[in-house]
């Protein structure tokens, strides 16, 4: 049986099809749909990313029918469910035969949770941290996998690059202040043991890419790797000195995420630093993930 999940996020629509047989992968993509541009100061969903995220699910549906998925399960996190107008994109997407769903952050939390922890080191806490475009996903999970406490923070990469008007290369009293935003924020945040810092999602797994100059996406090459914090300082002193142009030139990175990655690495930064970790592990995983390995699971005890 195939299983195809859409991940509606923030800045990016990721599609994912597993063979449930074989755990293998049978095809996955990510198009850059942003639908959380101008959510910060106007809580509305604009027209333009609505019909860009609505291209993109049209796509990705058609595309699991014809590789004959019996099951297909969109999810939008953050975006969707603050968004006042998401009933519109909703209905639009239920016209072409898709039931997309507006998840919780604790649904996003645990699914998160389960991707991050699937095939690491059994017996030993972790926290797991997603960086979303509109929020940030903080998840503690004990030795049996299971969620001691989640929270989610609004403070996504592309409501911070919006929120303050983030240019390229970055003035220095910007990035300041959206450094100073980012430790206010986590000042919410419960206490936690010291345990290892698990990153999930594309921020994660574009630092690795940008780390090893990796011109294509390559999993094998990305999941588990150990990043130090030197090594993320590194880049990110680079990445914010640098026009737009010159990140896609040097780093490979697309367009439409060349802007606002500098801000989700920052978050990644500030996080380590506030927590005095020196590392982080990376995972090939995210929302998405936990949406197939959990359907695949309920198949297997039906």
């Amino acid at each position: 049986m195939r299983v195809a999940a859409i991940d509606l996020g923030s800045n990016s629509c990721v599609f994912l099809v597993l063979d449930s047989e074989t755990q293998q992968v049978v095809a996955t993509d990510v198009t850059f749909c942003r639908l959380g541009e101008g959510l910060d100061g106007s809580g509305q969903l604009s027209t333009r990313a609505i019909q860009r995220s609505l291209s993109a699910l049209k796509k990705y549906h058609r595309w699991a029918q014809e590789l004959g998925c019996e099951h297909i399960e969109c999810v939008g996190t953050a975006a969707l469910r603050e968004g006042v107008n998401r009933q519109e994109l909703i209905d639009s997407a239920a016209q072409f035969g898709l039931h997309v769903r507006a998840i919780t952050g604790a649904e996003e939390a645990r699914l998160s949770a389960r991707a991050a922890l699937d095939h690491l080191d059994p017996g030993q806490q972790a926290l797991v941290v997603d960086v979303g475009g509109a929020s940030t996903e903080f998840i503690l999970a004990d030795a049996r996998g299971e969620i001691v406490w989640r929270s989610s923070l609004p403070i996504g990469s592309v409501r911070l690059l919006e929120r303050w008007s983030l240019t390229a290369p970055a003035q220095d009293s910007v990035w300041k202040a959206i450094k100073a935003d980012i430790l206010n924020a986590f000042k919410t945040l419960p206490p936690c043991p010291s345990v290892p810092i698990v990153a999930v999602a594309g921020t994660a797994t574009t630092l690795v890419m940008c780390l090893k100059k990796m011109e294509f996406y390559d999993p094998l090459h990305i999941d588990h790797v150990r990043v130090s914090s030197r090594a993320l300082d590194a880049l990110l002193d680079d990445l914010i000195s640098m026009s737009v142009p010159k990140r896609i030139a040097d780093f490979h990175l697309p367009l439409a995420r060349a802007d606002v990655f500098p801000v989700g690495l920052g978050l990644l930064q500030q996080f380590l630093q506030w927590r005095g970790a020196d590392h982080l592990i990376v995972r090939d995983r995210g929302v998405a993930w936990g949406v197939v390995l959990g359907r695949v699971e309920s198949k297997g005890t039906d």
